[in-house]
């Protein structure tokens, strides 16, 4: 009597965990197909710009022990990219840099021109299309992905980080965006070295506009009253965002772990235009 129950006890287990599981792989299709449909907005811009006034920002909530190097290329062509979303995919990068240097360490931000031929790509076995394009690439000196990993980082809620930090959404975002914008990510690690992460982005026909002075640029956003799910484990981090996104009109749901984040997106799915982590 007492082995029929147990049986139909671990039937039970077996059917919830299954259904879990395919609860977590429809919302997993619904958040990649919505990472990839954004209403993303090109348009011109310098990466050079951006990575420099990211970086005035984002030093305040890194820790005193990870310092910041940068090696800019004078003359970089300019890209056509949705600008909200490029400042987020290279703050989504800093943060995995420093998350991966606990210890602390040095974390680098480069850019350069590439001409990629046709000969290269087959020759590195490379699904690129040819041509020319602007490469944006975040290393940081950690402890690196085991290779057996390596193929996995993009994957949607999959994480390196301790239970409860991090959302799992950052790189499978991160790509998400830059496959809707024509461009690719790559990502290169040596356990015991540290990790680079490249963003190439499609080098853009139209010239580069001079930028408006900070003081006349518009605040509000084209797409102000829209909905923002943040996803982040530091509180400074959480603050800094928040902020920024509520002075630019956007409504915040904040979610302090990748389980909150979930819970967040099932009760307010109708809602959400935006996820950020």
């Amino acid at each position: 009597m007492r082995e029929e129950q147990d049986e139909q006890a671990r039937e039970i287990e077996i059917r919830d965990a299954l259904e879990a599981t395919r609860r977590g792989a429809e919302l997993t299709r619904k958040l990649l197909s919505f990472a990839r449909r954004a209403d993303l907005r090109p348009t011109v811009l310098d990466l050079n710009r951006i990575v420099s006034q990211t970086r005035d920002w984002s030093e305040r909530v890194l820790p005193a022990n990870i310092r910041i190097e940068t090696s800019l290329t004078a003359g970089l062509w300019p890209v056509e990219a949705d600008r909200a979303s490029t400042e987020n995919a290279i703050l989504n990068l800093i943060l995995n840099a420093r998350d991966a240097m606990p210890r602390g360490g040095t974390m680098t931000i480069e850019t350069a021109n590439m001409r990629i031929s046709r000969e290269y790509i087959e020759e590195r076995h490379e699904s690129f299309e040819p041509g020319r394009y602007v490469m944006l690439a975040i290393s940081d000196t950690g402890e690196g992905i085991p290779p057996e990993l390596l193929d996995k980082v993009i994957e949607p809620f999959f994480s390196t980080k301790a239970n409860g930090s991090g959302s799992g959404l950052g790189l499978s975002m991160v790509d998400g965006f830059m496959r809707q914008s024509g461009g690719y990510v790559r990502i290169y690690s040596e356990p015991g070295v540290g990790t680079t992460v490249k963003l190439y982005f499609r080098a853009a026909r139209a010239e580069l506009k001079a930028e408006e002075p900070a003081e006349a640029r518009r605040v509000e956003p084209t797409q102000k009253g829209l909905t923002v799910l943040v996803a982040e484990d530091e509180p400074k981090v959480m603050e800094v965002v928040t902020r920024m996104l509520t002075r630019a009109g956007y409504g915040v749901l904040q979610a302090e772990s990748g389980d909150r984040a979930l819970e967040l997106f099932r009760q307010h799915r109708d809602e959400i235009d935006i996820v950020l982590t």
